[in-house]
């Protein structure tokens, strides 16, 4: 984002406004999401993947007992994230 002077949003705005460099910019970022999900990307990013969250495992006591805490500090810790 450094390089590209900003990100995929405000590129978008540059490029309505005439700006020839973010439309090198949208076709990088449009180029490497392509790759990532479909392309010789994919690979890495699925090894990379943390997996899916099953059904079963859906309140953050669940979430943070199948982290490796036991289910008595992950009970003490689920009131301290509930907004």
């Amino acid at each position: 984002m450094v390089l590209a002077n900003a990100c995929g949003a405000r590129s978008l705005v540059l490029l309505a406004g005439g700006n020839l460099r973010a439309l090198l910019v949208l076709l990088c970022l449009g180029l490497a999401a392509q790759a990532s999900l479909t392309g010789v990307l994919a690979p890495l990013r699925q090894a990379l993947q943390l997996g899916q969250i099953s059904p079963k495992a859906l309140s953050l006591t669940d979430l943070r007992a199948g982290a490796g805490l036991s289910p008595p500090p992950a009970r003490l810790m689920a009131p301290a994230f509930r907004c």
